[in-house]
Protein backbone atom coordinates (compact mmCIF):
# COMPACT_ATOMS: atom_id res chain seq x y z
CA UNK A 1 0.00 0.00 0.00
CA UNK A 2 1.37 3.56 -0.38
CA UNK A 3 1.73 6.08 2.22
CA UNK A 4 -0.72 8.57 0.12
CA UNK A 5 -3.65 5.38 0.62
CA UNK A 6 -3.61 4.99 4.01
CA UNK A 7 -6.45 5.98 6.37
CA UNK A 8 -6.56 7.77 9.38
CA UNK A 9 -9.29 8.81 11.81
CA UNK A 10 -10.80 11.68 9.80
CA UNK A 11 -9.81 9.90 6.12
CA UNK A 12 -6.73 9.97 3.84
CA UNK A 13 -3.50 11.09 5.79
CA UNK A 14 -1.52 12.23 2.94
CA UNK A 15 -1.20 14.99 1.34
CA UNK A 16 -2.04 16.54 4.31
CA UNK A 17 -4.51 19.21 4.17
CA UNK A 18 -2.65 21.95 4.85
CA UNK A 19 -0.28 20.91 2.04
CA UNK A 20 -2.85 21.45 -0.62
CA UNK A 21 -4.96 24.23 0.95
CA UNK A 22 -2.41 26.93 1.80
CA UNK A 23 -2.14 29.77 -0.66
CA UNK A 24 1.20 31.11 -1.65
CA UNK A 25 2.45 27.55 -1.73
CA UNK A 26 3.35 27.07 -5.21
CA UNK A 27 6.46 24.95 -4.91
CA UNK A 28 6.78 21.84 -3.60
CA UNK A 29 6.76 21.13 -0.11
CA UNK A 30 9.66 19.17 1.93
CA UNK A 31 9.25 16.92 4.78
CA UNK A 32 12.01 18.57 7.22
CA UNK A 33 10.59 16.98 10.93
CA UNK A 34 8.99 14.07 11.97
CA UNK A 35 8.10 13.16 15.89
CA UNK A 36 6.35 10.22 17.14
CA UNK A 37 3.53 10.71 20.01
CA UNK A 38 3.40 6.99 21.29
CA UNK A 39 2.44 7.55 24.53
CA UNK A 40 -0.72 9.83 23.53
CA UNK A 41 -4.05 8.19 23.41
CA UNK A 42 -4.24 7.74 20.56
CA UNK A 43 -0.73 7.62 19.44
CA UNK A 44 0.31 10.29 16.89
CA UNK A 45 3.24 11.61 14.30
CA UNK A 46 3.60 15.04 14.31
CA UNK A 47 5.14 16.57 10.82
CA UNK A 48 6.65 19.57 9.89
CA UNK A 49 7.31 20.72 5.56
CA UNK A 50 8.88 23.78 4.43
CA UNK A 51 7.91 25.57 0.96
CA UNK A 52 8.75 28.49 -0.58
CA UNK A 53 6.38 30.08 1.83
CA UNK A 54 7.61 28.80 5.04
CA UNK A 55 6.90 26.19 7.13
CA UNK A 56 4.11 24.00 8.24
CA UNK A 57 3.05 21.12 10.67
CA UNK A 58 0.27 19.03 11.53
CA UNK A 59 -0.35 15.30 13.00
CA UNK A 60 -1.24 12.30 11.82
CA UNK A 61 -4.04 9.98 13.11
CA UNK A 62 -2.91 6.64 11.96
CA UNK A 63 -6.50 4.20 11.71
CA UNK A 64 -5.48 1.44 13.29
CA UNK A 65 -3.08 3.00 15.20
CA UNK A 66 -0.98 0.22 15.91
CA UNK A 67 0.43 0.74 12.79
CA UNK A 68 2.24 4.30 13.53
CA UNK A 69 5.16 3.48 14.71
CA UNK A 70 5.62 1.57 11.05
CA UNK A 71 4.68 5.03 9.55
CA UNK A 72 7.17 7.29 11.41
CA UNK A 73 10.16 4.76 10.80
CA UNK A 74 9.20 5.34 7.37
CA UNK A 75 8.57 9.41 7.50
CA UNK A 76 11.89 9.77 9.54
CA UNK A 77 13.67 7.92 6.66
CA UNK A 78 12.01 10.24 4.37
CA UNK A 79 13.29 13.41 5.83
CA UNK A 80 14.45 16.10 3.12
CA UNK A 81 12.19 14.09 0.36
CA UNK A 82 9.38 16.24 -1.17
CA UNK A 83 5.30 15.08 0.17
CA UNK A 84 4.36 13.69 -3.17
CA UNK A 85 7.52 11.43 -3.57
CA UNK A 86 6.52 10.21 0.10
CA UNK A 87 2.93 9.63 -0.70
CA UNK A 88 4.20 7.43 -3.52
CA UNK A 89 6.51 4.84 -1.09
CA UNK A 90 4.86 1.65 -0.57
CA UNK A 91 4.80 0.72 3.34
CA UNK A 92 4.10 -2.83 4.75
CA UNK A 93 2.34 -3.38 8.06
Amino acid sequence: MRIKDLHGIEGLIWPPEWATRLEGSNGEWILSEVKLYKDHDPPYIYIEAICNSGAQGGVIHLDPHEHIEVLYQVLNKNIGKSLTEIGELKIIF
